[in-house]
């Protein structure tokens, strides 16, 4: 990634969490923009995602969309009832 020469990678990743984890990427990878292209979870949960290069990186909006009125009513009666 460092050296700009990635355009397609496929993330595996397992259902396990095993101490305080790794860095999928290393300091230093230079900033890239991928789309999900295809992914495939296995029985046991391995979820496979094929990425490929999209471009510049874009800044998303990542706000959820505001609540139904049913929802919101949903959401009532759910901690009325406990």
């Amino acid at each position: 990634l460092a050296n700009d020469l990635v355009d397609a990678m496929s993330i595996f990743t397992v259902p396990v969490v095993l101490g305080s984890g790794k860095k999928l990427f290393a300091d230093g990878s230079a900033p890239h923009s991928f789309k999900l292209t295809r992914s495939r979870v296995s029985p046991n949960g391995l979820i496979v995602g094929h990425y490929e290069r999209e471009g510049e990186i874009k800044i998303g909006d990542t706000t959820l969309a505001a609540p139904s009125e049913r929802e919101i009513a949903r959401r009532k009666r759910m901690k009325r009832e406990g």
